[in-house]
């Protein structure tokens, strides 16, 4: 089996291994002993009690058997390839054709959207390592490529959630400024992207959280299919909820959703905006917040079945499918994100001279209109 014969991980106990939890040898991907040794359990042959599933990758709907040895990994790899490749295809797309259009490369947002979308190229197109595992019919890579799955995992969702609360602050403050009166300068193209990179670099840095031993949160297979940041035992589930996710996901959160309440709620932005109270930037401004804000609903919807299926419910019990389902469906997201991508005139624009191959061609009915993720951008 993969990973056979490989040193215990460090963070595990001198006490597991005594207990004989791996027998001497650690197997990340398929406790061979200890399958073999409690096959008399209630949980289809394992001792739940004992070592929870959670924490390994045998469940009672992936148990291996000699004509099928890597039961339903097989499946789950091969879902996680289609979703992958068509959310790669779908991200790759806009990306490329944002990149290689002159008049977008010299708009503010357009540059945004840039690094936004590329968290969706690289995340999507990093898991197509599912593809080798299911070509090889077992996990291909051994524990370095489970920890790389981890830190792409984490780095892409992250990556994405502080993009967007960077331009969800951009937007409240073009909002307020128009709604005061003011004229917006959009930021410059040089700041735009030492803005990103910054949280590039700090995304990438809670994603290599999982190799500094003072962190109690590792890289651990979930119900057959993948590897993802997670915890390890109680003290380790603590640090990993109240912790780890508040800082790669729920600082955003709290930050896009106290935008939010204070639009509505303290400036009353759309009373405001019913009243007649704007400019020109204001309903620039509003149109921006519409367009990304379709964005953000769609990536939330895409991943909740995989934040259910992977880290709340762990591929316990009947899980390992909902685990299964719930990943491809987020790989997909790339590939959703990218159709609303192209509600944007200039980008559809873009993206079908990418695929005619007539890079930079303008039809005059796109020039003359002003699309929504641009007008700040020509103020």
């Amino acid at each position: 089996m993969p990973y056979a014969g490989a040193a215990a991980p460090a963070w595990f106990t001198t006490n597991q291994t005594q207990a004989g939890l791996i027998n001497g040898v650690w197997n990340r991907t398929y406790l061979q002993w200890w399958a073999d040794t409690y096959n008399n359990g209630s949980y289809a042959g394992l001792d739940d009690n004992g070592f929870p599933n959670r924490w390994h990758w045998v469940s009672s709907l992936w148990v291996a058997t000699p004509d099928a040895p890597s039961a339903g990994h097989q499946s789950g790899w091969l879902m996680y390839s289609v979703g992958s490749l068509i959310g790669f295809l779908g991200a790759l797309t806009i990306f490329l054709a944002i990149l290689f259009d002159k008049r977008l490369r010299k708009q503010p947002f357009k540059i945004y959207i840039l690094f936004l979308v590329l968290t969706d190229t690289l995340f999507s197109f990093l898991c197509l390592q599912c593809f080798w595992n299911w070509a090889a019919g077992s996990w291909v890579g051994g524990d370095l490529f489970c920890d790389a799955q981890s830190w792409y995992v984490t780095f892409g969702f992250g990556g994405s959630m502080y993009m967007n609360a960077l331009i969800a602050l951009k937007i409240r403050n073009m909002l307020v400024m128009g709604l005061a009166g003011r004229s917006y300068s959009p930021p410059p193209i040089p700041q735009v992207i030492l803005e990103s990179c910054g949280l590039y670099c700090w995304t990438a840095f809670i994603a290599s959280w999982i190799f500094i031993d003072a962190i109690p949160v590792r890289a651990v297979p979930i119900a057959g299919i993948a590897c993802f940041a997670a915890d390890t035992n109680f003290t380790s589930l603590m640090f990993f909820w109240l912790v780890y996710v508040v800082v790669f996901a729920g600082l955003p959160v709290v930050v896009i959703a106290g935008i939010i309440v204070e639009l509505l709620y303290c400036k009353k932005i759309l009373k405001r905006m019913k009243l007649g109270n704007n400019t020109k930037d204001a309903k620039a401004a509003l149109a921006l917040a519409k367009f990304f804000g379709k964005l953000l609903v769609v990536f939330v919807v895409m991943w909740i079945p995989a934040i259910a299926g992977v880290w709340v419910f762990g591929g316990e019990g009947a899980t390992p499918w909902l685990t299964a389902v719930g990943g491809m469906w987020s790989h997909f997201q790339g590939a959703v994100s990218a159709y609303f991508y192209t509600e944007d005139a200039e980008i559809l624009q873009a993206v079908k001279n990418l695929l005619k191959c007539k890079l930079n061609y303008r039809p005059d009915d796109v020039s003359s209109s002003s699309s929504s993720s641009s007008a700040a951008d020509c103020s």
